[in-house]
Formats: C-alpha cells, sequence, structure tokens
C-alpha cells in the first residue's frame, strides 16, 4: 500500500462521496482523483523521475492536496514548505534538498522570481491559480497524457519535512509512505474516527500534524475535509462547521485558548445547540491545563490532547476516548508505538522520573535528509531521542515536563519553563505566557517570565513574582516579568521561543 493506493481505494468505494470542500468548490472522490492523474502525467512529461524532490509553496486549498499526490503517484518526493517563510529560507530547503521542480501560486510571485534566479537546479516552476510568463501553469493540464507511473514502494521516501530548526539551520525529516500510513492508521483505530466523519482543515498543511491529522485520516476513512485557507472571519468557520456537519475538529491550543476565553455573541452561542462536532484534538504545542478545564466547562464535546514531532510522522500519543483522561498528559502512546523515559546514561528510569523521552515504531523516520551525523544523533538502534523531557506515570500516561533544548541551568539546577509557565497561566489575568533563560555571568542562567495581559485585565510584576514565589521552589521564580502585547508566534501558532531567548539575550 501507498499514500495514493489508500486514497483510490476511497475514490473506489465511494466516487460521490465528496472529499474536499473549499469555499464553494465541492470535489468528490472520483474527481480528485483524476485530477491527481492529470497532474501527475504532466509531472511526468515535464521530466519529474521517481524519487525527485518538487518543492509545495502553497496556502491551504484543493491544489495543494492535488499536488501532494501528484507528485507521489509520479514517484517523487513531497517537500512541503512553510508559506510564511522569507527568501532566503525557502532557498536553503529547495538547494538542501536538490529540488528540480516547484509548485506555488500568484500571490508567492516576487519569490519565486528571485528562486529562479538564484537555483541552478530549479528546472520548473508551476503556478496553480494563474499565468505567468515563462512559468507552467495548472491551466495547461487539460487532459491525462499517456504515461507509465512508477510502482510505489511502501518503504519508498513520501515527503521531506523541514523542521523549525530550533538550533542552526532546518533539517529534512525523511518519512515513507510506511511511516505516514501507520501512523493514520493507528490514529484512526485509536480515536475510533469513522468513515462518515467529517474534518475540518484549518491549520496550514505544510504542517506535518495538520496534513496527517486532517487530511490524510480522513481519506483512509472515506471522509471529507472542509479546508479553510486563514483563521478569521471565524464566524465563517463556525458558519461552515454547522452548514457541512463537521464532527472533527483538528486545532491547536491557541485556537481552543481563544473558544474557551472570549465571551460568545449571540450566534456562537447557537452553535453550542446545533454544534455537530463530537470530537476535538489538539497539537502540534502544549495545552495549557487551565484552557483543557474551561473548555470542558465551555462545551459539550471533549478535548483531547495529543503529542508528536515531524520525526515521527508526527503523532506519539493521545488522550484516549474512551479511557480516562488526564488533565496534564498527553495521553497514552498509540498501538504499535513504544515509549520509554531515560537519563543521561540512557537507563530506563522508573515511573515518574523525570528523564529524555524516547519512542520507537514504524511511524520513526529514516532520518535526515544529507546529514548522517545528525541522523545518528538522534536514532540509535531504532529509538528516536525527542529532545523532550518527560515522565511516564504507572499507567502509562505521558507527561511532557519541557523541551530539552528549552531547559534553564541555574546554580547547576535545572528548570522547566513549562512548570513555570503553568503556573503563570494559573494567574486569571494572564493570557499569554513564556518562560525563557537570561545568560548571567555569575549565575549561568535566571528565568525571565514574558507575559501578555487580558484586555482591560491589570497585575503589577511585584504580583506575578509574590504568585509564583508561593507555588514554586525559590530558584525556579522568574527574577523579572516583562509585559508585552503580544508573543512571536511560528506559522502553526507555537510561542516562538528561539526569537525570544536571541531577544532577551542579545548584546
Amino acid at each position: 500500500m501507498s499514500l495514493v493506493k489508500v486514497l483510490e481505494d476511497s475514490a473506489y468505494k465511494y466516487p460521490r462521496r465528496a472529499a474536499v470542500i473549499f469555499g464553494k468548490r465541492k470535489i468528490t472522490y472520483q474527481r480528485l482523483t483524476e485530477d491527481i492523474k492529470r497532474v501527475s502525467s504532466h509531472l511526468i512529461s515535464l521530466g519529474l523521475k521517481p524519487r525527485e524532490r518538487v518543492g509545495l509553496l502553497l496556502r491551504n486549498s484543493p491544489e495543494f492536496i492535488i499536488s501532494y499526490f501528484a507528485i507521489l503517484k509520479a514517484g517523487g518526493i513531497v517537500l512541503p514548505i512553510n508559506n510564511f517563510l522569507q527568501v532566503e529560507e525557502i532557498k536553503f530547503i529547495l538547494e538542501d534538498a536538490q529540488a528540480i521542480m516547484l509548485i506555488s501560486e500568484l500571490s508567492q510571485k516576487e519569490k519565486i522570481s528571485v528562486l529562479r534566479l538564484r537555483l541552478e537546479h530549479l528546472e520548473k516552476v508551476i503556478i496553480v491559480d494563474g499565468e505567468v510568463p515563462d512559468l507552467v501553469s495548472f491551466s495547461q493540464f487539460q487532459e491525462v497524457l499517456p504515461c507509465q507511473w512508477p510502482r510505489l514502494d511502501v518503504d519508498e521516501l513520501a515527503v521531506i519535512l523541514y523542521t523549525s530548526g530550533t538550533t542552526g539551520y532546518p533539517k529534512g525529516a525523511m518519512l515513507t509512505h510506511q511511516n505516514l500510513l501507520s501512523n493514520t492508521r493507528a490514529c484512526s483505530q485509536f480515536i475510533k474516527f469513522k468513515a462518515k466523519d467529517s474534518f475540518i482543515c484549518i491549520l496550514p498543511m505544510f504542517h506535518s500534524f495538520s496534513f496527517t491529522v486532517s487530511v490524510l485520516i480522513p481519506f483512509l476513512l472515506g471522509g471529507k475535509i472542509l479546508i479553510f485557507d486563514k483563521m478569521r472571519p471565524f464566524a465563517e468557520i463556525i458558519k461552515g462547521i454547522i452548514y457541512h456537519r463537521i464532527t472533527i475538529f483538528i486545532g491547536i491550543p491557541a485556537l481552543f485558548q481563544i473558544l474557551a476565553e472570549v465571551k460568545l455573541p449571540w450566534f456562537f452561542k447557537l452553535f453550542s445547540f446545533l454544534n455537530p462536532v463530537k470530537i476535538a484534538v489538539s497539537g502540534a504545542d502544549k495545552l495549557p491545563v487551565n484552557v483543557l478545564g474551561d473548555f470542558n466547562k465551555k462545551f459539550r464535546f471533549p478535548l483531547l490532547e495529543g503529542y508528536g514531532l515531524t520525526e515521527a510522522s508526527p503523532v506519539v500519543s493521545v488522550n484516549p476516548i474512551d479511557k480516562r483522561r488526564k488533565a496534564g498528559s498527553v495521553g497514552l502512546p498509540l498501538p504499535g508505538i513504544r515509549v520509554k523515559v531515560v537519563d543521561k546514561q540512557d537507563k530506563k528510569l522508573p515511573p515518574n522520573a523525570i528523564g529524555e523521552l524516547l519512542v520507537k515504531g514504524p511511524n520513526i523516520m529514516k532520518g535526515y535528509w544529507n546529514r548522517p551525523q545528525e541522523t545518528k544523533a538522534v536514532l540509535q538502534e531504532g529509538w528516536l531521542y525527542t529532545g523532550d523531557i518527560a515522565k511516564i506515570d504507572e499507567e502509562g500516561y505521558i507527561y511532557i515536563v519541557d523541551r530539552k533544548k528549552d531547559l534553564i541551568i541555574h546554580h547547576g539546577l535545572n528548570i522547566y519553563p513549562r512548570e513555570v509557565e503553568e503556573v503563570l497561566y494559573r494567574i486569571p489575568q494572564v493570557s499569554q505566557a513564556a518562560v525563557i533563560g537570561l545568560k548571567e555571568e555569575r549565575r549561568g542562567e535566571v528565568p525571565v517570565a514574558l507575559v501578555v495581559l487580558n484586555p482591560d485585565k491589570e497585575i503589577s510584576e511585584k504580583d506575578i513574582i509574590n504568585f509564583t514565589r508561593q507555588q514554586l521552589a525559590p530558584y525556579k521564580v522568574p527574577r523579572k516579568v516583562i509585559f508585552r502585547e503580544t508573543l512571536p508566534k511560528t506559522a502553526t501558532g507555537k510561542i516562538a521561543k528561539k526569537a525570544l531567548r536571541a531577544e532577551i539575550n542579545k548584546g
């Protein structure tokens, strides 16, 4: 089986069922597979050969999905690119992967012009939503051309997903058809998704969590996907959920925090009665415990927190739908996935002891593209060293304490920023919080809190520090609080701690 075969099997079973809805466009499974064949045949005619890389620089749209599967059907490897990146960042990814083609859109025209001049190996640029002189356009792909589609093996590379580059340049995680299929099936089995479920896709498709959970899972089941290319106005999303009877809501913590905190106008209150949503799933970042509690009080459907990383295709664990769900935990590992926590000497630790989380299973990447040393550092005997600090309780539930790279070491003592942030989130006036290590000559690092307050709320730095002092050991208490109107975010809504660290420690 390959990802393409999974989609084609669903199209065989449910040819007239809606696969994708985007605005006023409704695409059936039969039409979707026909469009994929048409585009794929033209990619082959343009010179795409098996195992060659094709960049995808697109916003959420049916064309993203069509392009993705067309590349795979032609035997190519998909290179999804964060469309918020600047030219130099995009250039690095295309150059590192030696992509021979780029599929993009008119909104990226200026970036494309620069990239074409600076990348000799980039042979073709294809535009999906218009025509540009000297560029290939989707409008030219009118029929399926005669061609020989390659046989796709499950162990073949399907996607190279570039990580955000917490340190240094981003690295390309190599994921096979089998990696993604195993994760898709495990998620479906664990959360008990059904063929009649309808999914919403509002997170960027270039992100591993979004594409696996909001696209691949529905296609495996023969479900429906409602696509949005932006989150505002949110009223349109609510209308879409009600009108198209969306049952599975996929989001990120920032989105659920907004839903949990805001006073809903009458239209949104109507949502409580007409709401078809059965399950909400949060991923891509930590979900503050207070947000989970507030959300569950406000809405009548469960919010499941999960955990994953790009290198694991990406989902590792989820709080179960039919068993006990523990606040603060990211749940139990998916079927077929093994986890353990180890100390600095790689010795397995007992329940509730804190160490680095290791993951093993069919979902684990083959390695980093052209990075043998980095691959060796994180993949050992099939175990993926996640870089996340965690503990596992007696029942097997995983608790992520913090990122290894975010760890603050003060006088030899470990401070986990997430622990401090959870305390800050208990303060009613606090909307967002990030704790960063400030480097000092004598004390190594000291914790500093950056805080965004809720609208029309006030609290002093002294009061915040006094509150944390009552909850935390003295060495964990923030040395100062910096009030901000906003905190920088990544494309998937995570607080960009790398940027904050650089800002706080500059000079």
